[in-house]
């Protein structure tokens, strides 16, 4: 009888309780999706806010958090492939899905602050003038959703698609105190050209 239900209690361990882990873990993918939707959407945000109000700090991050919208749905798409068996014409499966994943996300970036800069030398040539309180506001509320997508890619399973995801989203977590800064010093003195710097 003792035997029967220490069976049972294994049977029912061995079913239940070995996927604890993996059920707390999101995969990869979800975590990149998940951060996607967050990152696209504040991205609209932070486009229309920075047209605005004339700001090219948000404008430029705007443009930065679209970059990460593209690393996070490449990098949730690398992570699907990666995931694929190997078949007759991959013999190794989908794995450098993520590589080619990492190698376009780094692409994206390096356009978008070529032009960032590009725009910051013509705002620094022809001053702009720049609404400081809606920058503040927006940029104060970038940084709140890009600490929560950092929670998001931290929580999931880290590979090289999550590890890129999660610089791609650092370096915009910078640009949003860059971009806090420069509202806060225009609504406190009214000095433009702090915004394309």
């Amino acid at each position: 009888m003792t035997d029967t239900t220490h069976d049972h209690t294994h049977d029912h361990d061995h079913r239940h309780g070995h996927g604890h882990d993996h059920d707390h873990t999101p995969s990869s993918g979800r975590a990149l999706l998940i951060g996607l939707v967050l990152t696209g959407g504040f991205a609209l945000v932070e486009l229309v806010a920075g047209w605005l109000s004339g700001s090219l700090a948000l404008i430029g991050d705007a443009g930065h958090m679209v970059t990460d919208s593209l690393a996070l749905g490449l990098g949730a798409l690398a992570s699907r492939l990666s995931q694929r068996p190997p078949s007759e014409r991959h013999s190794f499966g989908f794995q450098r899905a993520e590589i080619v994943g990492a190698l376009v996300n780094a692409g994206f970036m390096l356009v978008v602050v070529a032009w960032i800069a590009y725009e910051a030398v013509q705002r620094l040539i022809h001053p702009v003038e720049v609404q400081g309180g809606m920058v503040l506001v927006v940029a104060a509320i970038g940084l709140a959703m890009n600490v929560v997508v950092l929670r998001v890619l931290h929580g999931g399973e880290q590979n090289l698609n999550t590890q890129g995801a999660i610089l791609h989203v650092l370096g915009d977590l910078l640009g949003s105190v860059a971009a806090l800064a420069s509202g806060l010093v225009i609504a406190l003195t009214g000095w433009f050209p702090i915004d394309p710097l």
